[in-house]
């Protein structure tokens, strides 16, 4: 049954003008059949109005209801409809709160600015208070002063990331490690890690290679602004080549959680920094109600920013002790994000072990939703995670990794598997508020068994 010219519509068709606001005044014009017109006053009776309609529509003498039979119906449907569904999208709600979040931390680090004249300074925050982007900002404010700056963290992803985030940076950046290597290649001091006890080397060994290295270079190696994040992971050995490393009347400023503290570092710091301290108390990464679980877990309370998005409260799925079924949960669960309309770049999967772990469930996975899967490796140097980092925000893959490697950077969606029932062990509490602290927007918490189902519920 083609339906070519409109004539040819097997049943009653016509327009009906509704004014459900208004009304007319005054005699309509001849030609205006008054059953086809609704105003404000027939509103209630708008069903009779509409049959009342169809019936003036309707010609005499060929009438045209009688033809409009339900298999005619049936047809008419298939034209006007198909599988089409519009849903709502979670993705276009996080781009809202993301612009607020973005607006809070530019309010707060204005806020900042203002106590940068100390030439030390210690600042103290809670996760998502801006402590990495505050520092990014800061040594952006000092070198367009035309001073040399250096901005150094512990963890060498987020080394990466900051190197990453832009082509020419006007400072420099680094891990302690990564510089304190840079500056014994400068210095023609052997630096190498030995086989066995790799973990004594980094401890003690690095920093005192780095001081020798410091006489060797001289001024030449000297800045007049260093801002070190991720501090309460620096451990006291090194604050001595980090000082080395300023002029005399330089700036240091130390940005630090002591909740975050997940390598056993001693909380000593230079005795002139500890002296002038600032604390910042209040979340602006998260939304308010993944800030609230991130205080539940370590028994402290968050405060997020007054204008802080509500969002969606964590989700604990069902826990499943075999990795296997466990990488299917993650490939669902991402999956399903990825329909709702996130980007790869806005999903992370961390889990506490990493691969060839027999309780790694990414060890079962090579791609989620047709898209590859992006981890940093052992042996990568930061321009390989530079890269990699790189090709994940450009939408190339979903990044996936351990919870530490990922501590100090962020995604919009956080999926967390294969967690334990946290304990004084490998994967504690502090662990716990680290990884969830990363997600922005959503977190997906999947544990490994009963306890740890029952220990997530905070």
């Amino acid at each position: 049954m083609g339906l070519r010219k409109k004539n040819s519509f097997p049943g009653i068709f016509g327009h009906l003008v509704v004014y459900p606001n208004g009304t007319h005044v005054g005699s309509l014009p001849a030609s205006e059949d008054p059953s086809i017109i609704v105003n404000r006053r027939d509103m209630d009776k708008l069903q009779e109005r509409i049959e009342s309609a169809f019936r003036a529509w309707d010609r005499p003498g060929r009438p045209r209801g009688s033809q409009f039979t339900r298999r005619k119906l049936e047809y008419i449907e298939a034209i006007l409809c198909d599988n089409c569904r519009f849903v709502i999208s979670a993705a276009a709600g996080i781009d809202s709160d993301e612009t607020t979040i973005s607006e809070l931390t530019e309010q707060q680090f204005s806020f900042f600015q203002g106590v940068l004249h100390n030439p030390r300074l210690l600042v103290r925050g809670v996760a998502g208070s801006g402590k990495t982007l505050m520092a990014q900002l800061s040594a952006d404010m000092f070198a367009r002063r035309g001073q040399r700056v250096l901005l150094l963290c512990y963890n060498k992803l987020l080394a990466a990331s900051l190197q990453a985030q832009e082509e020419e940076l006007p400072y420099d950046v680094a891990s302690f490690h990564a510089f304190c290597f840079k500056l014994c290649r400068q210095a023609g001091i052997e630096c190498q890690v030995p086989p066995g006890d790799a973990g004594n080397f980094w401890r003690e060994d690095a920093p005192n290679l780095m001081n020798e290295a410091i006489d060797e270079l001289g001024d030449a190696c000297k800045y007049d602004a260093i801002l070190v994040d991720e501090g309460q992971d620096f451990m006291h050995d090194w604050w001595m080549p980090v000082q080395l490393l300023l002029h005399e009347a330089g700036t240091l400023c130390i940005f630090h959680d002591p909740d975050q503290t997940l390598y056993d570092a001693e909380q000593a710091f230079p005795a002139d920094v500890a002296q002038s301290g600032l604390n910042l108390d209040e979340n602006c990464r998260n939304t308010k109600r993944i800030a609230s679980y991130c205080g539940k877990v370590i028994d402290k309370s968050v405060k997020s920013f007054e204008r802080s998005p509500e969002g969606i409260a964590p989700t604990r799925l069902d826990s499943c002790p075999d990795a296997a079924k466990r990488a299917d949960q993650v490939r669902r669960r991402v999956a399903k994000l990825l329909d709702e309309g996130f980007t790869p770049s806005q999903i992370a999967v961390l889990s506490p072990w990493g691969p060839g772990n027999a309780r790694c469930a990414m060890d079962h996975l090579d791609s989620i939703h047709s898209r590859k899967l992006i981890a940093p490796a052992g042996g990568d140097s930061v321009a390989d995670l530079g890269s990699k980092l790189a090709e994940w925000r450009a939408d190339g893959g979903i990044w996936t990794g351990t919870v530490k490697s990922f501590k100090g950077l962020e995604a919009a969606c956080i999926v967390l598997t294969d967690l334990p029932e946290p304990g004084p062990a490998y994967f504690t509490f502090r662990d716990l508020y680290v990884a969830s602290s990363r997600a922005q927007h959503l977190l997906f918490l999947i544990p490994s068994d009963e306890k740890a189902h029952a220990a997530l519920s905070k």
